[in-house]
């Protein structure tokens, strides 16, 4: 919902439309993922008091019309799609099948429900999960080092010492923990120093490591501390010692056995040369600490309420207190002397990724999917799955190995409910029945999920009859079990003991007792569990994807959870190919996101700057998937620029690639001016291409009629065969046919949208400098129906075939204006792709060799005409004269063939085989010269002599490699300047005499019906 500029959906566009264009049934079902988070915090604002019926209903008045504002955008945006088959997580449907695989992971095991440390929201009041986090570098804590005073004076403490207390000095960055301490650990490995605190008076055990750093720490010389006893760390097991937060000063004669449960251990938890080397254990707010704690018995005290709150176990000096704000500071007033130093500490701390919040560990009893078991079969299942770009496809395994659980309740109001009733009398536990919850998604499926919300709707309405009758336990087994649960509470056992000693009680109720005696659940699913059964809610058959479009963050997210539930469900992945984009970010290089509240709209956009679509769209390829590019609202207006036949639709979803600076392998695309303000020159060029190719075939049959494309030399067509073309139409399309070939098979296939435009623009650009301007004086100057201009215009249909299809998918604006212009002189236009495609192949195989030697010819152009203009005394000469635009015109060409690199004369007298016409070969129109001819230097009067060795070939501009084989070397060329009096007034060539017209436009003015312009 409330995508910033949908980027998605551009993408999604172009691999829907390529499908189309190869001849495929593309079958593409726009859904919205209508639950979550963003959408009840923006539905409830500020109003955070609202009762849990208003913020649904609230919520989902704005997801009703989020989608509908959408679904209207997209359709203005002529976005490819099955519009009559939408899906959206609020469908009765989709709830149901959530509802459905929830008992069917919970029969098959798992899902657990149990007490376990979970990262908790204070913003949001709710658990969420490992997936949910981001970390912030820049996160400021406490950094607080205090002491723990040992009970009895340790053997190892020389005697003449032991009048001094002994503390171990323990460093923590959350000090509202100290008040959950169960134990503190340390490394048996670890080599530990005992000091005396000269000056305080006191011994001090730390680290040997962190002697030099406890100087430092303290701001002291190292004379203050003495060194009385040097040992590992295993010789600190089970001293025990006084809590941390003890109002009352335990002397070393006091009986410590009450205080056995506060006591040094030895774990894994400690890591070598970070802190102090001792660790405080506070059970309920870490996960480590937690599965420490199980191992050793020790107790767990949930402390912190669901507002993030110290409870009244906490003591009455912090009950009430928010932990992460004056909690800390009421911790640290509570330890007084046993404060060692305090300050502040930058450092990288969990938050969550939608409220941009700090987070804390706390204790709670949630639903959870272990997947430790799924992680396996996960990898093995996701081994098979493509992903483009393939770089990032190791992203996902963080994402499967670092939560061997996951928290998959939600403690808010706007989802699906878990559909589970809780017993008052047996604290709360839960019951888990088939029948019921199958029930319950029949229901809902019907009606929605909004009854089991409806107080007006009793238990025993819901319950079926037949559940309960059922009778798993007797009542004095319900009994028993109570008086255990009561026990394993005393004990500090913890709920998953009980379960594994019995079962899950279960009904036995009468409809009257099930209303008074249950309790219905509150809790809803996470919204990635939700959204991660969209393959089982929606897909067909097989229920395979077979291409998922999403954001980088969807590693963390979708993509994930939908390959857990289905590995977990069908032991396999739900899609066969992922293609992963970037994020659009501000102007400030922040993410726009629902939570920034930073989000612009696509209408926002092109309403502010009349922008368009294709434009947009065309920027969005060449950004792409991996590369860095930036942009700023006010890039927009050079999209001003005239675009003034193809209609100006809504801006359809502005950026689609670019990487946000993440697992260090991606980078960002930020709204700013540099690079997006070359796109409109780019996207012009291309249209003023197809206006000139179609402008100039409107005489190329006598009546309308159909064009077919001639696939193999003598193959039926209305034009003419591709054999009586010139080398010049033949090199343009061999380029157009490695086009082809490369979007077909390789741009489009791969998803490198940035390759694609960037071997468009150079095709365009050489397209449009060397063979629109060869050309344009056989279309302009030649007769109307001769077999050179009919072979330019079968050329330009040809090209214009093959870059409908190659350019459909992500300019489909123009490529619609493209054929209504076709369509103007034809009446259909025959040319599948597989066609195409075998043409192309002809092209490219047929035609190799004349890209290098039409690359040899530009170069030449371009070395001679770089030598126009010369430095003579200082100022600038120029040698002949000549127009700006063609340098060359006036020149008569003589190449000298003595001494010449036998591959470049090669490949130039090949492209000059019609040497009886000394201005109509193929290299003459190339170099745009009044003529050219092969001969010696000896012929040197009235002539300009230029010595070209070793020129780099350019060609458009673009400089071409050394090493190809396409250099020109010790070429001597003789320039004979034409007299003003040889230029034909009809075609402006330098090839008449006494300002008459030349042979060719003689012959045509003679016979008027022959002349094309």
């Amino acid at each position: 919902m409330e995508k910033p500029a949908n980027n998605v959906k551009i993408l999604k566009d172009f691999v829907t439309r390529y499908q189309k264009a190869n001849g495929k049934s593309v079958s593409f079902v726009p859904g919205w993922d209508c639950h979550g988070l963003p959408i009840e915090l923006a539905a409830v604002g500020d109003n955070l008091s609202l009762p849990p019926a208003e913020v649904r209903r609230a919520s989902l008045q704005r997801a009703t019309r989020c989608m509908t504002d959408q679904l209207a955008a997209f359709k203005e945006l002529n976005v490819l799609a099955d519009w009559n088959r939408l899906y959206s997580t609020l469908d009765p449907s989709y709830q149901a099948t959530v509802i459905r695989a929830f008992h069917d992971l919970y029969a098959n095991g798992f899902i657990v429900r149990e007490h376990k440390p979970v990262y908790w929201s204070k913003t949001t009041r709710s658990s969420i999960s490992d997936s949910e986090l981001e970390y912030n570098s820049e996160h400021e804590s406490p950094s607080l080092y205090f002491l723990v005073e040992l009970l009895i004076q340790p053997s190892w403490v020389p005697t003449r010492y032991r009048r001094y207390p002994t503390n171990v000095v323990v460093w923590t960055t959350t000090p509202w923990t100290i008040a959950a301490n169960e134990a503190i650990i340390f490394n048996p490995l670890e080599e530990y120093s005992v000091l005396l605190d000269k000056e305080a008076e006191r011994n001090l055990i730390v680290a040997s490591y962190f002697v030099p750093l406890l100087h430092k720490l303290l701001g002291c010389a190292p004379s203050r501390f003495e060194m009385i006893n040097s040992l590992r760390g295993e010789c600190f097991e089970n001293y025990a010692y006084e809590p941390p937060l003890s109002r009352r000063r335990v002397h070393h004669s006091h009986d410590y056995r009450r205080h056995h449960c506060y006591r040094l251990m030895p774990g894994e938890l400690v890591k070598h040369e970070k802190g102090t080397g001792f660790v405080h254990c506070a059970p309920a707010h870490g996960k480590e600490d937690f599965e420490f704690a199980r191992r050793h018995g020790l107790p767990v005290r949930a402390l912190v309420d669901a507002e993030t709150k110290f409870t009244q176990e906490a003591g009455a000096d912090l009950a009430g207190l928010f932990v992460q704000d004056e909690g800390n500071s009421a911790v640290v007033n509570r330890l007084g002397d046993r404060v060692l130093a305090l300050g502040t500490i930058q450092h990288s701390y969990p938050y969550e990724w939608r409220t941009k919040r700090p987070v804390i560990t706390r204790l709670s009893k949630q639903w959870f999917i272990n997947t430790d078991v799924l992680e396996g079969p996960a990898k093995v299942a996701y081994a098979g799955v493509k992903v483009f770009p393939p770089e990032r496809k190791s992203m996902m395994h963080a994402f499967i190995e670092k939560r061997p659980f996951w928290c998959i309740s939600r403690q808010r109001n706007w989802g699906v409910p878990i559909p589970v009733l809780f017993h008052k009398h047996l604290h709360n536990q839960a019951l888990v029945d088939g029948d019921f919850i199958k029930a319950v998604a029949e229901r809902v499926s019907r009606e929605g999920s909004e009854f089991w919300w409806d107080s007006a709707t009793s238990n025993s309405q819901l319950i079926p009859p037949e559940c309960l009758k059922k009778v798993y336990f007797l009542p004095l087994m319900n009994s028993l079990v109570a008086h255990v649960w009561d026990l394993g509470a005393c004990l500090n056992i913890t709920s998953h003991a009980t379960v594994a000693l019995f079962p899950s009680p279960q009904w036995n109720l009468t409809p009257c007792a099930a209303d008074t005696e249950l309790i219905r659940g509150t809790d809803i699913f996470d919204v990635w569990f939700e959204s991660g059964l969209s393959w089982l809610a929606v897909l067909p058959k097989d229920r395979v994807a077979d291409v998922c479009v999403e954001g980088l963050d969807q590693f963390r997210g979708w993509f994930s959870s939908s390959l857990l539930l289905s590995v977990a469900m069908t032991k396999r992945a739900p899609f066969k190919s992922l293609v992963v984009h970037g994020f659009t970010t501000d102007s400030e290089g922040r993410k726009m996101s629902k939570s920034l509240g930073n989000v612009l709209s696509p209408q926002a956009v092109i309403s502010a700057t009349k922008g368009c679509t294709d434009v947009l769209r065309r920027w969005a390829a060449a950004s792409g998937l991996g590369t860095r590019s930036t942009v700023s609202i006010s890039a927009f207006d050079a999209h001003t620029v005239a675009y003034k036949k193809v209609r100006p639709v809504t801006l359809l979803l502005a950026i689609i690639s670019g990487f946000l600076n993440f697992v260090n392998q991606m980078c960002v695309l930020y709204w700013r001016h540099s690079e997006f303000k070359t796109t409109p020159s780019f996207f012009l060029q291309l249209r003023n291409m197809f206006r000139f190719m179609l402008g100039n075939v409107h005489d190329l049959v006598a009546a309308k009629g159909s064009v077919t494309l001639p696939i193999s030399k003598g193959s039926p067509s209305v034009l003419v065969p591709t054999e009586t073309l010139s080398l010049l139409d033949k090199w343009c399309l061999c380029l157009v046919g490695n086009f082809f070939l490369e979007c077909f098979e390789v741009y489009y296939p791969q998803h490198r949208y940035e390759g694609l435009i960037a071997d468009c623009d150079q095709l365009v650009s050489r397209i449009s400098t060397t063979y629109f301007n060869a050309v344009k004086d056989i279309l302009y100057c030649d007769a109307s129906d001769s077999a050179d201009r009919r072979a330019v215009q079968h050329t330009f249909i040809l090209i214009t075939g093959v870059l409908r299809h190659c350019l459909g998918p992500i300019l489909p604006d123009l490529m619609e204006e493209v054929n209504a212009a076709l369509g103007a002189t034809f009446d259909t236009i025959t040319e599948p792709s597989q066609v195409l495609h075998l043409a192309a192949i002809e092209w490219s195989r047929d035609f190799a060799h004349l890209p290098e030697a039409v690359a040899r010819a530009c170069a030449l152009r371009q070395a001679i005409a770089a030598r126009q203009h010369t430095e003579v005394g200082g100022e600038r000469a120029q040698l002949w004269p000549g127009p700006a635009s063609n340098p060359l015109a006036r020149l008569h060409i003589i190449l000298d063939e003595n001494g010449a690199c036998s591959k470049d004369f090669e490949d130039l007298k090949y492209l000059n085989r019609e040497v009886d016409a000394g201005n109509t070969s193929v290299l003459c129109k190339i170099l745009r010269c009044a003529s050219l001819r092969f001969g010696s230097t000896s012929e040197r009067s009235n002539c300009i002599e230029l010595s070209l060795d070793d020129l780099d070939k350019v060609v458009c501009g673009e400089k071409i490699e050394a090493g190809e084989g396409a250099k020109l070397h010790h070429l001597t060329c003789l320039l004979r300047v034409a007299h003003d009096s040889t230029q034909c007034p009809r075609c402006r060539r330098y090839c008449s005499t006494n300002k008459a017209l030349c042979a060719r436009c003689a012959l045509l003015v003679s016979d008027p019906q022959q002349v094309s312009y």
